[in-house]
């Protein structure tokens, strides 16, 4: 890994999945634990009224969709939160999942090559986007809302309209599975990236690729982009039609050989290559204009500064599985999906002591996390999107 100037660490705390059912009847229990990675989990049962059984843990907070529970032998606590809604979209598996800009609609990619768009408040399906072969491993809102953007193991991207449900372009160029995609400004060229190991430029107008941005030899997992001074800085000539809106913007992408890459979109450079160790890395995303975080396959978090790369500002020592959504909600706070299905909301301003579990999935992946209004909606393998009120992570 490069240089490291700060490592945090703290203890993984969990709860039974179903406490806030348990909760409420009375004389009932719930199982709790806390596990700091490389030493010995604490395990321990509370009881509804706030009592324990024994002394490793402590009650010290119950609200309407949330407690607080200390762990005296770790120094540690965690707040958990219930959903405020769970809705079974479907009986298999749930690959990703994207909110529409005005939050109204849902939109879910599944393991049978379909897509659902469902109403956020009710869970009701408005229509069925069937076209894909085998699974859908992404799905996008474009900044419109009318249109949804998907690609899948069939190596395709198909662009639908939410309106009827047809979809009026097929995308075709990339030889492995599309992992995930990302649009420049509204949406007029799209990026995407794939397991063949390349980020592909593409027109919305015609379905054709303007051009490959970066082609490495190992798959590519996820991609994050934003406008930065880096980019504005390489870029030399105004991009000529049909690519626009690609003159200021950085492409980050998170490879399978343990590094994350930032492109120059315009002139197609690579301007910067993060090094992060043997570990895959998952998940990735733009933070500041300075900084990006990364997710890793064994589930830690690595922040590291644009301006200076050949070192890391921060690590931070989760403890759960592989981080495979990321959230980054523009306070400090970041939302963390894992393979394990833990989901948490971490402060990084204040990382020790401001952990948020969101509740209900059991051990089922985590494979997405959005946010629109005010709330965070996760998707899982479980068929289920839950809906957590962000109020009631405080």
């Amino acid at each position: 890994m490069a240089d490291l100037l700060t490592c945090n660490s703290v203890p993984l705390m969990d709860v039974q999945c179903n406490w806030d059912e348990v909760i409420r009847q009375p004389g009932s229990k719930f199982w709790v634990s806390c596990k700091r990675r490389g030493e010995r989990t604490i395990h321990g049962t509370l009881c509804c009224d706030g009592t324990h059984i024994d002394n490793s843990f402590t009650l010290t907070s119950i609200r309407q969709r949330a407690i607080t529970v200390d762990c005296a032998a770790a120094q540690h606590s965690a707040t958990f939160v219930c959903p405020t809604k769970t809705l079974q979209l479907h009986d298999g598996k749930l690959l990703d999942m994207d909110i529409s800009p005005s939050g109204a609609l849902g939109v879910c990619a599944s393991d049978n090559g379909r897509l659902w768009l469902w109403d956020t408040n009710t869970g009701e399906n408005k229509c069925t986007l069937e076209g894909h072969v085998m699974d859908v491993l992404t799905c996008r809102f474009f900044p419109s809302g009318m249109v949804v953007l998907s690609g899948g193991m069939d190596m395709r991207l198909r662009i639908w309209s939410v309106h009827d449900g047809s979809c009026p372009r097929t995308l075709y160029g990339h030889h492995g599975a599309v992992t995930e995609t990302t649009m420049i400004d509204r949406g007029r060229n799209i990026i995407s990236v794939s397991k063949d190991g390349t980020a592909r430029l593409w027109d919305c107008g015609s379905g054709q690729c303007i051009d490959t941005v970066a082609s490495l030899d190992c798959p590519i997992n996820s991609c994050s982009l934003a406008s930065s001074a880096l980019a504005c800085a390489s870029a030399k000539e105004k991009p000529s039609e049909p690519e626009c809106g690609t003159s200021d913007k950085l492409l980050l992408l998170a490879c399978e050989d343990g590094s994350a890459r930032a492109y120059d979109v315009s002139s197609r450079k690579l301007l910067l290559t993060f090094g992060i160790g043997n570990e895959p890395v998952t998940t990735a995303a733009f933070i500041s204009e300075e900084s990006v975080l990364c997710g890793c396959a064994d589930g830690d978090l690595v922040k590291f500064d644009l301006r200076k790369t050949s070192e890391c500002i921060s690590s931070y020592s989760i403890g759960a599985g592989a981080v495979y959504s990321l959230l980054y909600m523009g306070d400090g706070r970041v939302v963390t999906g894992h393979g394990d299905g833990m989901c948490t909301c971490w402060n990084l301003q204040h990382f020790s002591n401001s952990v948020v579990r969101l509740t209900g999935p059991d051990i089922d992946h985590i494979t997405a996390v959005r946010n629109a209004a005010d709330n965070v909606y996760c998707s899982c393998r479980d068929g289920n999107v839950r809906r957590y009120s962000i109020a009631d992570f405080t």
